[in-house]
């Protein structure tokens, strides 16, 4: 009689396991404690990839220029910061970084306890320079966002009218959400309470500060008890923007010193989180302040930041830059979730997303994608396409949400967004749209479109 033999084959136990890398796993004590930073900056020093394991493996700031990194699963694998510190940063001073990064496969929590961003928005100056929005530094854009106010009407549901007493200067509004912005942003914005000035007329006066996330006190009292009135406040971020310590940061603050840009990198299967989350400490998940070229986002999370995945250019020197223009960035199967300032690209040709998805939900004021075009002396020629792009909005935010400039070709995409003469309604098909796309854009019906529009898009449906 024959024997048979049965063969089973087993799983390697997780310390032999591999991800996409060679190498074992590093010896990090992922216990939520202890600061792995030691054990993990000695393999980056190595320049051996680095497979971290599972477990929340706390550190402090690592020194990061381009070798690969991964954990093992999304979830699974979690690298966590420290207060007011970036979890992964290059140094300024790093004038080569390396080709072909990769990192993947884990979550990326950036701790939001400490404002760490500049002194001009009441940080503590650890990062003054991480500014975007900009023409470099504070340098203003030539064509900057130009958002509409918040209106709260009582007509929307959820009550959103203000009400003030006679002589107080404390407006509430009960559907607001304000302390999703940070509390500084909120000082010497015009606000306008109608029927709580002279004579029943509309107050017109300045906020002086936060109370709360329903609450604002104001320069000025009321001459009239008004109550679920509309209430209008300006808009109260313009750029510049600032941001904090970051999840990852690409830092090159010195334009003169920026010799090098990233090139190949790729970001795979990755969460990046705030802990500890808090609007006015200006977190950002990924910073990226050199040009990136042919760089692949793909599956990526990020959730709960004030910045999402953001570009700047350099706040010193940036003019010293002949241009700014990465190429043939990749873009698939993103979730920026909750986050004031989801996307921010400077410049970029041949840009390319498939599947981007930005989620408001409970943060009434995020903002949309923003493509700026900053021309250093090189030219600008900014050009995306977008195969599916979806955005949320809150209804008693107005102004605009989205802004692309260059040649931006949809191939399929619904910006789906409020109703209101501030925004964009866009439900598109093979379309090429060569203008910015903002106060302009209010309808789905081409009679309403700018005359420089009409003819370069389809009918809407």
């Amino acid at each position: 009689m024959k024997a048979i033999i049965f063969l089973i084959l087993l799983a390697p136990p997780l310390s032999t396991q591999r991800n996409n890398f060679e190498g074992p796993l590093i010896n990090a004590k992922c216990d939520g404690v202890t600061d792995n930073h030691d054990v993990i900056q000695s393999a980056l020093n190595a320049n051996q990839p680095v497979l971290i394991p599972a477990g929340i493996c706390l550190t402090s700031t690592l020194t990061w220029i381009g070798q690969n990194i991964s954990g093992v699963g999304k979830g699974r694998t979690i690298l966590r910061g420290l207060p007011g510190k970036d979890v992964l940063a290059t140094p300024d001073s790093a004038k080569n970084l390396l080709y072909g990064a990769h990192i993947s496969d884990m979550t990326i929590q950036v701790d939001g306890t400490v404002n760490a961003a500049s002194s001009t928005v009441g940080g503590n100056n650890t990062f003054p320079n991480r500014i975007f929005g900009t023409g470099g530094g504070t340098t203003p854009l030539k064509q900057p966002p130009a958002p509409g106010s918040l209106v709260f009407d009582p007509a929307i549901p959820g009550d959103c009218g203000g009400t003030i007493f006679a002589g107080s200067k404390i407006v509430t509004v009960p559907c607001s959400l304000f302390d999703q912005l940070p509390p500084a942003d909120y000082v010497g914005m015009a606000v306008t309470i109608e029927g709580a000035g002279p004579n029943g007329g509309p107050l017109e006066t300045n906020a002086v500060k936060m109370i709360d996330g329903k609450r604002i006190q104001l320069a000025n009292a009321a001459f009239k008890t008004a109550t679920a009135v509309v209430t209008t406040i300006a808009n109260p971020f313009p750029p510049p923007w600032h941001c904090g310590n970051a999840a990852i940061a690409i830092p090159a603050t010195n334009g003169a010193a920026a010799t090098t840009t990233m090139n190949g990198w790729v970001f795979e299967n990755l969460m990046i989180q705030q802990i500890n989350r808090n609007v006015g400490n200006y977190v950002c998940g990924i910073f990226i302040q050199v040009p990136p070229n042919n760089i692949r986002f793909e599956n990526i999370d990020v959730e709960s930041t004030w910045g999402g995945i953001i570009e700047a250019l350099p706040s010193i020197n940036a003019s010293r830059l002949f241009a700014w223009t990465p190429d043939t960035n990749i873009y698939t199967n993103m979730n920026i979730k909750f986050t004031i300032l989801p996307l921010v690209w400077v410049n970029g040709a041949h840009r390319t997303v498939v599947g981007l998805n930005i989620y408001g939900g409970n943060v009434p004021y995020s903002r949309g994608i923003f493509q700026f075009c900053v021309d250093l002396g090189g030219g600008c020629y900014p050009t995306a396409s977008f195969i599916q792009y979806y955005n949320e909005c809150w209804t008693p935010n107005t102004g605009e949400l989205a802004r692309f400039t260059g040649i931006d070709v949809f191939v399929g995409g619904n910006l789906g967004q409020c109703n209101g003469n501030s925004y964009v309604n866009l439900q598109l098909t093979q379309s090429t749209i060569d203008a910015q796309i903002g106060v302009k854009l209010k309808n789905p019906n081409l009679d309403n479109y700018s005359p420089h529009l009409k003819g370069l898009l389809p009918p809407m449906r």
